[in-house]
């Protein structure tokens, strides 16, 4: 083997040092001379300039020196650096807390938050992901038309309850608080009707019921919403036989055209609708006034 082999190996080593984890360092550093930040804080901390074969090369710091190094002096980046090394040696516990130190100390906050749930999602802690996100979505979100709003973070923390492992009753609890969040928004009735159909879905009938009289009372100019939504719970349950009592006492001419189309569908599909409409025929014959 020959002997520039050997710088090789090392160049080698420090690149996959730097590749193997979370770090957002730019492997350039080590590669191509030109592109070493010699200046930045954290370099001396981990790299140091050894002489092979006559030739002068950075090579990392073992971890433990690293460490060692880090824990005197103030400044996040310290506390982020040092976050990664503990992660990378398996020391979980004092990775979580040396991440919640560079939160508190970032000059942005969001940063702070975004690398903490960064850290439990690559461990798989998704309750502490998603309670991290809930205390800071006024910390991560800016108004609307921002490229992250707090309805995209909602919509994250929602994503990771089934992963979570939430229960049924956690699952609609987290819905319901975040209909709640938007209460006196546009998106506030949008989220509430999710929570709904997260009831729904999971078949809690009496939540479900309670829920859907308190939307009727908040949004009087959802029958709609109500209609259809009192109808899937009749299709879950093959109730479809009152299906079209439900139909007649919540049909008017401007219904929404979806909302039509899908009590036709289940009508059809359960054998209903031409005795409607056949009813419907025989009531206009007996009172041509009779609207109903």
């Amino acid at each position: 083997m020959k002997k520039p082999s050997m710088i090789s190996l090392l160049v080698l080593t420090a690149v996959i040092f730097l590749i193997s984890g979370p770090s957002p360092w730019d492997c350039r550093r080590l590669i191509q001379p030109e592109y070493l930040e010699r200046a930045a804080q954290e370099f001396p901390t981990l790299f140091e300039l050894r002489t092979v074969e006559g030739q002068e090369v950075f090579v990392p710091i073992p971890a433990n020196r690293a460490l060692e190094a880090l824990a005197d002096g103030a400044g996040a980046w310290r506390s982020a650096v040092r976050a990664q090394l503990l992660e990378r040696q398996g020391r979980m516990a004092e990775a979580e807390n040396a991440w919640q130190d560079f939160g508190r100390q970032a000059a942005l906050p969001a940063e702070g938050v975004t690398s903490l749930a960064a850290f439990y999602h690559r461990h798989r802690q998704y309750r502490e992901e998603i309670a991290l996100l809930e205390r800071s979505v006024a910390t991560l979100a800016g108004p609307p038309g921002s490229d992250l709003t707090a309805a995209d973070v909602w919509n994250r923390i929602a994503s990771l309850a089934e992963t979570a492992g939430f229960t049924p009753d956690e699952s609609a609890a987290l819905f319901r608080r975040r209909a709640d969040y938007f209460k006196g928004q546009a998106q506030f009735g949008p989220y509430f009707e999710a929570w709904l159909e997260n009831l729904l879905e999971r078949r809690q009938w009496a939540a479900f019921e309670q829920g859907l009289s308190e939307y009727a009372t908040l949004f009087p100019g959802g029958s709609d919403k109500v209609f259809r939504l009192r109808a899937e719970r009749l299709v879950a349950e093959n109730q479809a036989g009152q299906l079209p009592a439900l139909f007649l006492k919540h049909f008017h001419p401007l219904m929404d055209s979806e909302t039509v189309a899908y009590a036709f569908r289940n009508l059809d599909a359960a054998g209903l609708w031409k005795p409607l409409v056949r009813d419907a025929e025989n009531r206009l014959r007996r009172d041509p006034l009779d609207a109903g």
